[in-house]
């Protein structure tokens, strides 16, 4: 089994580049999986972090299952910074 490390980024230039990498990966993963594989595997993560109840991605559901990701150190305001940027972008 393939394993998957993640940095995450503590400035905007980490970012930047962190999302440019996940950006690059996207062809190369649905050329293996195909379109339909991919969306089954992206919404298979996606419920693997979202609220059960709220079918939503929260706060609390991301703290909760963070370490699933190999991300149980993040801090409350990284977490909370995770889900605003992602609401200002209609993704959650």
């Amino acid at each position: 089994m393939a394993t998957c490390s993640f940095h995450f980024p503590q400035s905007t230039m980490e970012t930047r580049k962190a999302v440019q990498y996940f950006e690059d990966l996207l062809p190369v993963m649905a050329e293996r999986l195909g379109g339909e594989g991919l969306i089954e595997e992206m919404c298979k993560g996606y419920r693997l972090l979202m609220d059960g109840e709220k079918d939503v991605i929260t706060f609390e559901s991301l703290k909760r299952n963070s370490a699933l990701l190999g991300l149980q150190d993040l801090r409350d305001d990284e977490i909370q910074s995770m889900i605003d940027n992602q609401l200002c972008c209609g993704k959650i």
